[in-house]
């Protein structure tokens, strides 16, 4: 399983009162099933505060999947060209307050039938 949160990028400062969460996961272990598409069909999202604290994780959301990746396709071939997701956090909504965060984001497999892997990016919300 491979992924990259390609939005925000580590240790940025986001300012805006709403961003993006994006990037792209897949799980190569759905080549040798029958199953079709780039094996992650559902991606969680989640903002650590103050990482280390100890305080517990804020849902953000469920990503949106399937958005087209053709630099991924030509890596990895055709089956993986839809392996793109991006969820849209309003911080109000969300209750982020200013601060450190590690974003993390849980990726489900098709092949494995569960999360089988994360990233994560430390970004300061001002």
């Amino acid at each position: 399983a491979l992924m990259s949160i390609d939005v925000p990028s580590a240790e940025s400062v986001v300012t805006a009162p709403t961003f993006a969460v994006s990037g792209w996961s897949i799980d190569r272990q759905v080549e040798s099933t029958a199953l079709s598409g780039p094996g992650v069909d559902m991606l969680h999202v989640y903002a650590y505060p103050n990482p280390g604290s100890g305080q517990p994780p804020i849902f953000l959301g469920v990503a949106t999947t399937g958005i087209a990746r053709p630099d991924l396709a030509s890596l990895f071939g055709s089956r993986y060209g839809t392996s793109g997701y991006t969820l849209q956090v309003d911080r109000a909504a969300a209750g982020l307050a200013p601060g450190v965060y590690n974003i993390v984001v849980h990726s489900h497999s098709t092949a494995a039938g569960g999360f089988n892997n994360v990233a994560l990016v430390r970004v300061t919300l001002q």
